[in-house]
């Protein structure tokens, strides 16, 4: 690996002169607060030296000091141990993946658990989980594809005054609303957990603490365009908060993978240890977003509405009794863990446990923190289909 770079930000010690870097340099991956160019683009290289000549006296410390940081804490003995440690992790991940078999639900096998509750909470992911992804972002923005199979599923579970029904999505409010807005009671929770629209309720809440910096947009436009570029097929969407970047389309999707792990690490070294976000990755898509928002946490929020709801004075609310939780890609897991660890107390009537009535279940046959898996979208809209057709009226 060519360590000049590194010398360069050592001697920079005085002036803290930035850092112009070539993104065909070996340490271009891991110098995050320099400015990154293509040294065949002759008005990038322009460019990046002029910003370089009037950047800010602060701003050229700042970068310094992430440089500097890198630089004096991955030395080589540092380096290669990471290796090898690196290398004995993915070995153990290899290893829990054979051996850890998830079982396939059957939903028949927890519908008499279902009908003999009487408080039951649906956490259900949309794109992927309910309704097969739509390669384009310009058609999934809009809302449109939805299945009438499912939206009349969704319904009838929703009839049910024992069932709390929430679907749980990284689309934008409208397009939830266009899809959902005809389900009266039904929750919505959009764009990963920024904005909820609690069950029973028209007005959506926004999850994303008041007064928060979204300087983070724009550099995060910036670094995304930058991937875009250099990645036919990819492209942008731009969410209320969220940013995300999809090479689903990508021409070549195995290169769109390295570049979005490329990108993913570039956002949490540059932009992550400046502003409190942080980068989720998806389905083929990598995403941008507050830390302090996510699915986990807004189902947090939902379940601590409806203990609220049971333990009020003067209203006859049946305590949260059976919670059942789909989803098929990383952004679900955090959810799933969440959902794993709800104490819901012992049911008096028979005596039965969390692990009975707690159902986490991931779409397709993977690694997962959920205790189940449905192999498709087809099996989880039948499995929801049983569920709602024979839905007891409580005694």
């Amino acid at each position: 690996m060519n360590l000049t770079s590194h010398e360069y930000v050592v001697c920079q010690e005085e002036t803290k002169s930035p850092l112009v870097l070539s993104e065909f340099a070996g340490t271009y991956g891991s110098l995050g607060a320099c400015l990154r160019v293509n040294p065949w683009h002759y008005t990038e290289v322009a460019q990046a030296i002029h910003e370089a000549l009037v950047m800010s006296e602060d701003e050229k410390r700042a970068r310094w000091n992430e440089l500097r940081k890198h630089v004096c804490t991955n030395t080589a003995q540092f380096w290669a141990s990471d290796f090898v440690s690196e290398l004995i992790k993915v070995h153990g991940d290899v290893q829990r993946r054979y051996s850890i078999h998830i079982p396939l639900l059957n939903m028949r096998a927890i519908l008499p658990e279902f009908l003999s509750l009487k408080k039951r909470l649906l956490l259900l992911d949309y794109d992927g989980t309910l309704l097969p992804y739509e390669r384009p972002v310009s058609v999934r923005s809009k809302g449109r594809a939805s299945s009438q199979n499912m939206i009349s599923i969704i319904r009838q579970l929703v009839s049910d005054p024992r069932n709390v029904v929430y679907i749980m999505s990284g689309r934008t409010r409208d397009s939830l609303d266009s899809i959902f807005g005809s389900i009266e009671g039904l929750g919505l929770c959009a764009e990963g957990g920024c904005f909820l629209k609690f069950a029973g309720t028209t007005t959506w809440e926004s999850q994303v603490e008041e007064g928060s910096d979204m300087q983070w947009r724009k550099k995060v436009m910036e670094m995304f365009e930058y991937y875009k570029e250099r990645t036919p097929g990819s492209e942008i969407e731009e969410k209320t908060v969220p940013i995300v970047w999809h090479y689903r389309q990508a021409d070549n999707p195995n290169y769109g993978l390295w570049q979005a792990r490329e990108c993913q690490n570039h956002i949490e070294e540059a932009i992550g240890s400046i502003y409190p976000v942080h980068a989720v990755v998806g389905r083929k898509c990598l995403e941008v977003m507050p830390r302090d928002v996510s699915k986990a946490n807004a189902t947090k929020k939902i379940v601590e509405g409806l203990r609220q709801q049971a333990l009020a004075p003067g209203l006859d609310v049946d305590p949260l009794d059976f919670v059942l939780c789909i989803g098929d890609d990383r952004s679900d897991e955090d959810m799933f863990v969440y959902c794993n660890g709800l104490d819901l107390g012992k049911d008096a009537g028979s005596g039965r446990g969390n692990e009975h009535r707690i159902v986490t279940c991931t779409v397709g046959s993977k690694s997962s923190e959920a205790r189940w898996f449905i192999p498709g979208v087809s099996s989880v809209l039948q499995g929801l289909e049983i569920m709602a057709n024979q839905q007891q009226q409580p005694e």
